[in-house]
């Protein structure tokens, strides 16, 4: 899983700390649908820190 900065970290937990349903809904999860929804948070929320992989 990559690695954020402190502050989007800080950010995600606060966002699901005052949203039970998004925090609810992610319990029991499988962690590949937790990263899908983390990679989408931070694309929306910090667009200039989502990590894009170089094209092969």
């Amino acid at each position: 899983m990559e690695e954020y900065p402190l502050f989007v970290r800080l950010a995600l937990q606060t966002s699901l700390a005052t949203n039970e349903q998004v925090a609810s809904m992610l319990k029991g999860r499988p962690m590949t649908a937790i990263q899908e929804f983390v990679r989408r948070w931070v694309g929306d929320n910090f667009p200039e820190h989502v990590h894009v992989a170089p094209d092969v």
